[in-house]
């Protein structure tokens, strides 16, 4: 599957080039939207430099804590089936897009939480266990993933389904 990734960031320059090396080396043919609420620290210089994103939204105005505005904006640029959200400090996995893929496979209008690591304020790995696996039924075909564990910088969700929400 290809995804558009949503990369949702402010002030986050030294974590988002983490998340930006950990897409790298996973790969993939996946649409990546950096959709930025005006950051101040070189975030935007940088991400126009690396041309890593295809698409670089920016709020009109200083701020902060429009997270949800920056999501809805970048999602409704997105142009593939599956969007995911990471926030800019959310580093993923080697199997990320494979966690996603397995959940979609399983029911494709399921909510998938994908698996990260954090990072402390002092730039210190924190451990995130990956809790999507355990609500995939073991021999059946049948997802249990509730929306308590959606938190919005790690999610994955069917754009048609974020439509239908409005």
């Amino acid at each position: 599957m290809n995804y558009s990734v949503i990369v949702c960031s402010f002030n986050k320059l030294e974590y988002l080039k983490r998340v930006v090396a950990g897409l790298q080396k996973i790969g993939g043919d996946h649409e990546y939207i950096l959709s930025d609420d005006l950051s101040t620290d070189g975030t935007l210089e940088w991400a126009e430099e690396s041309k890593f994103f295809g698409k670089i939204l920016v709020m009109k105005e200083p701020g902060n804590y429009r997270l949800n505005s920056i999501r809805n904006r970048g999602i409704q640029e997105a142009s593939n089936k599956y969007a995911v959200f990471l926030d800019a400090d959310c580093v993923p996995e080697d199997n990320y897009f494979e966690g996603h893929d397995s959940v979609f496979e399983c029911d494709p209008r399921r909510l998938s939480v994908g698996f990260t690591h954090f990072f402390d304020s002092e730039g210190k790995r924190l451990l995130a266990p990956d809790h999507r696996f355990a609500w995939l039924k073991p021999d059946s075909n049948e997802c249990n993933i509730g929306w308590m564990a959606a938190y919005g910088g790690n999610i994955a969700i069917p754009k048609n389904i974020w439509a239908e929400a409005g």
